[in-house]
């Protein structure tokens, strides 16, 4: 079996007075918005996230996994492609609902698996992103 190791970064897409400023998202077992994880083609990884309103209304937001880039400048800092650009990462994240309601000041943990096909190997970048709807 091949290795692949996969960092994950948690980014807001800000909307200007958007609701989704009050949203936090970490992973269950780390308060990071960033992971760093391997495993072996073929095999399945387990995503837990904590999706955190700190808000005292309820908010609807959408959530996708893209693929994840660095910038194209001297700082090479992580960055997500569109919605559009999973060949790499997004693809292969499935099972969680693309809509979530959070509830007013209130935490929910939400799951996503991870399977890279047999033969696949190497280091790839993501992101979860997520909006207001």
């Amino acid at each position: 079996m091949k290795e692949v190791t996969t960092q994950i970064s948690t980014t807001a897409l800000n909307q200007a007075g958007s609701a989704v400023q009050s949203i936090e998202v970490s992973f269950c077992d780390t308060d990071a918005k960033n992971k760093t994880f391997s495993i072996h083609d073929g095999q399945t990884q387990d995503l837990c996230l904590q999706f955190t309103n700190n808000d005292n209304k309820s908010i609807a937001i959408s959530v996708d996994f893209v693929d994840g880039t660095f910038t194209n400048d001297q700082r090479k800092n992580r960055a997500c492609l569109d919605k559009d650009q999973k060949t790499n990462f997004g693809q292969y994240v499935t099972g969680m609902d693309s809509s979530l309601v959070l509830p007013a000041t209130s935490s929910i943990t939400k799951h996503a698996s991870i399977q890279y096909p047999k033969g696949m190997h190497g280091i790839f970048n993501g992101c979860l992103v997520y909006y207001g709807q």
